[in-house]
């Protein structure tokens, strides 16, 4: 959805125009792989997958988890639409990463 500014002070919320099943997943599924793709956790999974020497139990605990932490992101960004305004969600979002980008410079600059 995007949020369109109708200059009086309103906002209205429209959809794109391609929502197909394929389009959705695979945007899903190319943000999950790029953002996860180095990321400490697939570290931590490849190193459990080395140490215990059971690929299949580790990769099975990894995905299992990985589908249970983007349900809930699911759920409760759909209750949290319900509830917050979309342009107020943007906002927050935005400053929580401008934040955490701030602290991350910081603690590199600091080390």
């Amino acid at each position: 959805m995007l949020l369109m500014n109708k200059g009086d002070g309103e906002e209205e919320i429209r959809r794109p125009a391609d929502q197909s099943f394929w389009k959705v997943a695979g945007t899903g599924f190319t943000l999950i792989l790029v953002a996860e793709f180095g990321d400490l956790t697939q570290i931590m999974t490849a190193n459990l997958a080395a140490r215990y020497d059971d690929p299949v139990s580790v990769g099975l605990g990894a995905v299992l988890a990985l589908w249970a932490v983007a349900g809930l992101g699911i759920v409760g960004g759909k209750a949290l639409m319900k509830r917050v305004p979309l342009g107020l969600i943007t906002k927050i979002a935005a400053l929580l990463m401008v934040g955490l980008g701030v602290w991350s410079l910081y603690e590199a600059v600091a080390a």
